[in-house]
């Protein structure tokens, strides 16, 4: 089904095929991902995702490793793929072209599992819901991560992703009492962009940073009122909470500066040079080698 996302006709379509499947042998006998899972990824992307087929070639390779790396089905790993890109693709712009996006995405991801409790299942069947909400929080693709992966450390990931989800929604959707609260504490949550003279979201992790510098200086008893009125009921207060704990929160702005600055393509290359080397990646090699010598 690859062939019907691709604009041309039934003959070059079918020439095209042969070429892909061949492509994909050699793919699979060098990184050990089934060749027809990657025939599904390149569907998914080429369905998901706006870009040419050349494009989407070119990021089966970084997807092949990652899903290697990550012990994920390629598929899978593509859908997750396309929904980072559909959530953050405009922020992430900044990071370079699309094949630069695409492979800062999966090494921060693998970045963020080996130093959060989450695996990359975790990520593809939850964070959608908290990138999203982060995403109109005024969150950065990293800074969304960072949460997530320093929440991941305390509760489950399922749980994690609820609370992170929470903690971007009671800065999204205020209530009166909330955003009294915030004035009375003096912390602002929107700032003037100065590129373009229009308001918009602080970072999370700013905001955060100066509530916890805040409440701080406060009784107890106190502190606890600011926190519940900011952050409503218990599911908004339990990411804020873990939060505020200056040691995780020095994790999160340390992660999310890592994230930013990680060499393109180096963790990827790095966990994945270590699951092919194990036995089952050293099979899944001479699997996929034989099936490309027909």
């Amino acid at each position: 089904r690859v062939a019907t996302q691709l604009d041309m006709s039934a003959t070059e379509a079918a020439q095209w095929s042969k070429d892909i499947s061949a492509y994909l042998s050699e793919l699979g006998a060098k990184t050990g991902a089934v060749s027809k899972d990657m025939a599904e990824a390149f569907y998914f992307i080429m369905s998901g995702m706006d870009t040419t087929r050349e494009g989407a070639l070119a990021m089966l390779e970084p997807l092949a490793k990652f899903s290697v790396a990550g012990v994920v089905d390629p598929a899978a790993a593509a859908k997750f793929l396309t929904s980072v890109m559909n959530t953050y693709g405009d922020e992430l712009a900044r990071v370079g072209d699309l094949q630069a996006q695409v492979t800062h995405v999966l090494d921060t991801t693998l970045y963020s599992v080996r130093k959060g409790r989450a695996d990359v299942n975790d990520f593809i069947t939850g964070w959608g819901r908290a990138a999203q909400m982060g995403k109109l929080a005024g969150a950065s693709f990293e800074e969304n991560l960072a949460i997530l992966t320093a929440l991941s450390r305390v509760f489950t990931p399922a749980q994690a992703v609820t609370s992170t989800e929470n903690f971007f929604k009671a800065l999204v959707k205020q209530s009166d009492d909330a955003a009294a609260a915030l004035d009375e504490l003096n912390i602002p949550l929107y700032v003037k962009d100065l590129a373009t003279g229009l308001e918009r979201h602080r970072q999370p992790i700013n905001v955060l940073s100066d509530l916890i510098n805040a409440i701080a200086k406060l009784p107890q008893s106190q502190a606890d009122k600011y926190v519940t009125r900011i952050f409503g009921d218990l599911r908004g207060m339990r990411g804020a909470l873990t939060l505020q704990d200056v040691e995780i929160m020095n994790d999160v702005k340390q992660w999310f500066v890592d994230f930013i600055n990680l060499k393109p393509g180096e963790e990827t290359a790095r966990q994945f040079e270590i699951m092919s080397q194990g036995l089952s990646g050293q099979v899944n090699i001479m699997r996929e080698a034989a099936k490309a010598l027909g």
